[in-house]
């Protein structure tokens, strides 16, 4: 059985769990090293690193280097503690998943579709949805 409820609601989402991803490796980062490396803009990054400190995940400290504001984050003890639970729940979340379809393969219930065939049902569908959107 899969446990949905073991992943965090604050943390797996996509660009949270990213954020916390670059700060478990750096230990700290400043705030435009964490938008360049997960690719959010600056208010999403603002509105989900808000979302983590209001939930005790970061720390987000606020100086000035050589007269240049600088923000500068980084995970809290609770912070390192849910980003570690969160991975481990998904390597138990996939781990699941593996044992299932495999179990499923090897009963002769899922067949895996040949490069081929995914290629030819991806036309298919495509022509399908072309021919649907041009007026009768």
């Amino acid at each position: 059985m899969l446990a949905y409820g073991d992943l965090s609601e604050i943390v797996h989402q996509r660009s949270r769990l990213a954020i916390c991803a670059v700060l478990y490796e750096f230990s700290q980062a400043d705030f435009g090293t964490i938008r360049d490396l997960t690719g959010l803009s600056d208010g999403n990054l603002s509105q989900h690193l808000r979302l983590l400190e209001d939930a005790g995940l970061v720390l987000i400290e606020k100086g000035f280097v050589r007269r240049r504001p600088r923000t500068t984050v980084s995970l809290t003890q609770k912070g390192v503690a849910a980003f570690e639970a969160e991975i481990e729940a998904l390597r138990t979340f996939i781990k699941t998943i593996d044992n299932t379809v495999n179990s499923k393969r090897s009963a002769g219930n899922v067949e895996r579709a040949s490069e081929s065939e995914q290629g030819a049902q991806l036309v298919d569908r495509n022509r399908l949805l072309y021919d649907y959107d041009q007026p009768q």
